[in-house]
């Protein structure tokens, strides 16, 4: 009995797991989008300085290179290792009924 419970919270834990990196991938995602999409609008606002515009165009630069290099490649690997995390799960799940249905002498 303590070993299916452990199992099925371990089942539980994992699928939390696979949640937050899904969440995580798509926060950090939409946070870069983010951060070029209003540095692109403020860079076309025509009444920015030359001083606003090369420190806005700068900073846009500098987020587009964060989002290629590092942003969109992790909320990637987040995400599907989120979805991975959340498979292994389910199997953790539904081994663990089984082997509460066996103990307990139900047929599958």
């Amino acid at each position: 009995m303590k070993t299916n419970f452990r199992n099925e919270l371990s089942g539980k834990t994992v699928l939390v797991i696979g949640i937050v990196f899904i969440v995580t991938g798509i926060s950090l995602w939409g946070l870069t989008a983010l951060n070029v999409q209003m540095r692109e609008r403020t860079l076309y606002d025509p009444n920015l300085s030359l001083e606003e515009r090369a420190r806005v165009d700068g900073s846009l630069r500098w987020w587009r290179e964060l989002g290629a290099r590092l942003s969109y490649p992790l909320a990637a690997v987040l995400f599907v290792g989120g979805l991975l995390t959340i498979a292994l799960s389910v199997s953790l799940l539904r081994e663990t009924e089984r082997k509460r249905r066996f103990n307990e002498g139900v047929e599958p």
